[in-house]
């Protein structure tokens, strides 16, 4: 049986306390007890076995032992950078949830031309938290970079290299762009908006070597292209 897993900023081997939080999840939601084994992880890759030591304040208030750290790595063999336009509603966060399980390297919001979703108030925290729930379900220690939206062009300057995918209904289908790249360790991969991206936004795309992919005859929303182009990479190259 896998042991629950909680997440903490900050772990550190013998004795400490959940956040508030975490606590209240754990004894609140998992009706977890003292004796029983958990999992902490704080994000960047390993994980520490702990054990529930004392429940206090009506399960405010949980201490855990911790042991060493562990080196589980789940991680896919290449890294995929999704960099997509915000869909509109709450599909932002199932698209981050998505792509979190998957094992995305990193999810970039695009301010593109034809933009219209903005980001809510206080997005930051609250995509991390979409982020932190989806590791704790899928397995994960690693959390993937998060970015507030930004231009195509910064997001074409600051790749360090890799192949570029640009989705398009009008592209090549993926198994024949796929077959002509030798396996990669990493991926950018450009997600537009409903209205898709403009004519100088797809050549400055073009220009940086982005090959555009078709992934059916049906035209996708944009999270449902993102996660379905992420999930065709990950099944090929990791």
């Amino acid at each position: 049986m896998n042991r629950p897993r909680f997440f903490c900023e900050h772990v550190t081997t013998g004795d400490m306390t959940l956040p508030a939080d975490e606590a209240r999840h754990a004894v609140g939601s998992r009706r977890l007890r003292v004796g029983e084994e958990i999992v902490l992880f704080d994000g960047t890759g390993p994980q520490w076995p702990a054990t529930i030591s004392r429940i206090e304040r009506r399960g405010r208030e949980v201490f855990v032992a911790v042991g060493k750290p562990e080196d589980v790595n789940v991680e896919p063999a290449v890294a995929v950078t999704v960099a997509t336009a915000l869909p509109k509603g709450r599909r932002w966060h199932w698209l981050i949830e998505k792509c979190t399980e998957l094992g995305t390297d990193a999810i970039l919001a695009l301010a593109c031309q034809r933009s219209i979703v903005k980001p809510e108030s206080g997005h930051e925290d609250v995509w991390r938290k979409v982020c932190i729930s989806a590791a704790k379900q899928c397995g994960r220690n690693r959390l993937p970079d998060l970015a507030a939206p930004m231009p195509l062009k910064t997001v074409l300057a600051n790749w360090k290299g890799g192949p570029i995918l640009i989705g398009e209904a009008e592209g090549d289908p993926f198994a024949a762009i796929a077959s002509r790249i030798t396996t990669p360790k990493r991926v950018l991969l450009l997600i537009g908006p409903e209205g898709g991206f403009t004519d100088s936004e797809r050549q400055a795309a073009l220009t940086a070597g982005a090959a555009p992919v078709r992934l059916g005859p049906t035209t996708l929303r944009t999270e449902t292209a993102a996660v379905a182009l992420l999930s065709a990479c990950l099944a090929l190259w990791s």
